[in-house]
Parts: structure tokens; sequence; C-alpha cells
């Protein structure tokens, strides 16, 4: 199912079918970056918490149809839905505990409706180290923002490429109200230099790159749509691969789909010497969408969070007698 909060890569987008197009999303991208600034983004499990009316406590809801989420998962209930020794155990724990320890949390609940909304949560980014790829040495979490999930009455159904939600605000004002140790922000970036050279450095390094050495070399001699990723799984396998093999013309055009987007990615994280995080998030109006930029982290494999409870304990919270879903 789509995800409560919606990133794409560039090599996601639709729209680009050609290395022209691409290019012009770039530039727009890199004229952002340079005007408004980007955000860091967090490698790490996104935690979602709402207010329940039912329960009145905070709870996490991820934003499905399951029981699970329809209830929410609180501090009494978190062992009935995860094992000690899932990530998500601790992810959900440590959120909470230190949501509980906010001395405003309700008063921030009654002025932004989500006391009375619970369509409304507050998305947090949990890390440690051993959440996924960056290591962060020590367990925290980010706050990201205000949100309000679509499927408000979960009546509604989306395809895997519509977001759940809708950022209602992650300015200023709204962070200074969560003052906490465990808590951070995700840093700001900004290029102060003129949008147009940056550009023009970006499409100087593509043309001076070595596509021999990157697996690309039909770049030399054959014109070139980009086609819609079918598995991103084997051309993950073929950049990490030393073996020469021959692929079809449009698999050669997948990759340099996604080769594209980590040309782009890396070359912002070189902008802002980023090595301790993963990427960042940049903001396209003209797309309506969030984009993410992580350079060669795409080759890299991330963890799945998705394990749940599946020993012989009982499928009931004896609390609400509703029964257990994953």
């Amino acid at each position: 199912m789509p995800k409560l909060i919606s990133l794409l890569h560039p090599y996601e987008i639709k729209k680009i079918n050609n290395i022209q197009q691409f290019l012009v999303f770039a530039k727009n991208l890199i004229r952002v970056i340079c005007t408004k600034g980007c955000q860091e983004k967090i490698d790490g499990i996104l935690v979602p918490v709402r207010w329940s009316k039912e329960k009145k406590v905070w709870v996490v809801d991820r934003g499905t149809n399951l029981m699970r989420d329809k209830i929410g998962v609180d501090l009494d209930n978190l062992e009935v839905y995860y094992t000690k020794d899932n990530i998500m155990y601790d992810a959900v724990r440590f959120v909470l505990n230190t949501v509980n320890s906010l001395k405003n949390i309700n008063i921030i609940g009654q002025d932004y409706g989500l006391l009375k909304n619970s369509s409304k949560f507050i998305a947090f980014e949990y890390v440690n180290n051993k959440t996924n790829i960056i290591d962060y040495k020590k367990q925290c979490m980010y706050m990201l923002g205000l949100y309000q999930r679509h499927n408000k009455n979960r009546d509604l159904s989306y395809n895997k490429k519509h977001t759940q939600s809708t950022l209602l605000s992650h300015d200023d004002d709204f962070k200074k109200r969560f003052i906490h140790e465990n808590l951070s922000t995700p840093r700001h970036f900004k290029i102060y230099e003129n949008y147009t050279q940056v550009y023009l450095d970006f499409k100087n390094e593509l043309l001076e790159k070595n596509f021999k050495q990157e697996k690309l070399s039909f770049l030399l001699k054959e014109n070139h749509d980009l086609k819609d990723i079918s598995s991103l799984k084997k051309i993950k396998s073929v950049f990490n691969s030393e073996e020469d093999v021959s692929y079809s013309k449009e698999f050669k055009n997948q990759m340099l789909n996604v080769y594209l987007s980590v040309c782009l990615g890396e070359f912002i994280k070189r902008k802002f010497k980023l090595s301790d995080c993963e990427g960042v998030i940049v903001y396209d109006k003209y797309l309506n969408t969030n984009i993410k930029l992580i350079g060669d982290i795409i080759f890299k494999d991330k963890k799945q969070f998705k394990k749940n409870l599946l020993d012989s304990k009982s499928d009931y919270n004896f609390n609400y007698m509703i029964p257990k879903a994953f």
C-alpha cells in the first residue's frame, strides 16, 4: 500500500521521459535549493502519532486499515503487536514515552486540532545505531511536521502512486513547541550560489562521466528515453556486480533513469559535504511532490521494518478484546 508520507526519487516521476526533460527537472530542483533550500532526509522509521479520543491517550497509527492502526498502538497494547526484539517495538516505545513526557503536548494537540480530529497526526522519524544505513550513534527522534491523513474514515483506497497525507505545518512556530532532549528537527540546507551556474556545473559533470566504468557505455552510441523502472532490485544487482552482461535497450534505459537520479543526488550531497545523512528532500511545486535525493544509497539494500508478533501468544488484546491484525 502507499506510504503515509510520500517521497519520490526522480526516477519515479512519470512525467520525465527523456534526458532533456530530466535536465529541465534538475535545473528546477537546483533553483529551489538555491532560493528556498532543502531539508535533511532522515534515514529512520516513520512513527506517526495521533490522539485517540476513545482511549484518551497518544497512539501510533501508521494509516492502514488494520485494527492495530484503527485503535492505535499505545504503551499498554504495544506487546500485542510487536515483539521486544523488533525495531518497531523500540521505535514506538521510545517515541510515545518522549511524547507523553512533553508537558505541553496536550496544549499543542488542542491548538492544532489534534484532540478533535483523529486524521491529524504528528510525524516523527525514529533512529538509532541499527535503524538503517546511516549510523546515528544514539537513539533519538526527529519531528517532521503536522500532517492530515486523507482517508479519514479509512474507507478510501489509493493506488501505490498516491500519497495518503498532506503536510499542514512544519514551520518554526510549530517546531519550537517541541523541546526535549530526545527530540531534534531535520537540518535545513541552502546553496548560496547562482543556480544557473550550479546547474551548468552539474550538467558538465554529467558530460565528463566515464560511462564505461559505470556500466553505461551504451550512452556513447544510442538514443535514449527514460523507461519506467520494472525491477529496482535487478538494477541494483547489475550496478553492484562486476560481471559484464548484455541487456536489452529497454532495461539499459531503466538503468539510465536510476543512474541519473544517483548522479543528481551525489552532486547535491557533495555541494553540502554530506556524509552523515541519507540525503535531502526538495519540494517541487510544479509536480506538487516532495523529491528525495540520496545518491548511490539507492543501490544499497535497506532494512524492512515489517516484522510483527508471529508467535503463539493470544490473538487478542485483553484490554480491548479486538482481534490482532498484522
